[in-house]
């Protein structure tokens, strides 16, 4: 699902491709980043998408630590194992063979392997593009986050962190 959110975000992306390069060039002036900002389309869209990707990692998380519990307190011996060689790779190819294994016991590590196999998933083209399309879908969130902060939906519970 977080595929299909993801190419979904990059379509909007290039839809305002020229708004958001002109809101990349003009961050210094207020004036013009409001105006360009009013221009944006489906601002709500994106808020939308990000939210959804956000909250299914968030539940992935739970259950990742909730099988971390588990396997603790049923198979200690394998999961300091499974911790051990987690906290002590060495190359990059064995690094991510015991991220695998880790993430699969429950552990969370710096790169998530199912996440960046999905994202390998996605459709690529030149990887300068890709690069500007990444840069732009950071300045689409940027300038969006204002207008999610003054939703009323939205609301920040301290007690839920």
């Amino acid at each position: 699902h977080i595929q299909s959110q993801v190419t979904e975000l990059r379509k909007l992306v290039l839809h305002n491709k020229e708004i958001l390069i002109a809101l990349r060039t003009n961050f210094d002036k207020p004036e013009v980043m409001k105006e360009l900002f009013k221009r944006l389309q489906n601002v709500d869209s994106v808020l939308q998408r990000m939210t959804i990707i956000g909250v299914i990692l968030c539940f992935r998380e739970l259950i990742q630590d909730a099988l971390t519990e588990l396997l603790e307190e049923r198979i200690p011996f394998l999961t300091s194992s499974v911790r051990d060689f987690h906290s002590h790779g060495s190359s990059p190819h064995e690094t991510s063979l015991i991220a695998e294994l880790a993430c699969a016991a429950g552990y969370s590590s710096r790169v998530d392997p199912a996440l960046l196999a999905t994202l390998r998933q996605t459709p690529k083209g030149d990887s300068e593009d890709e690069y500007l399309a990444s840069c732009l879908l950071m300045v689409f969130v940027a300038v969006s986050i204002p207008k999610l902060a003054k939703s009323e939906s939205s609301m920040y519970q301290p007690q839920l962190e």
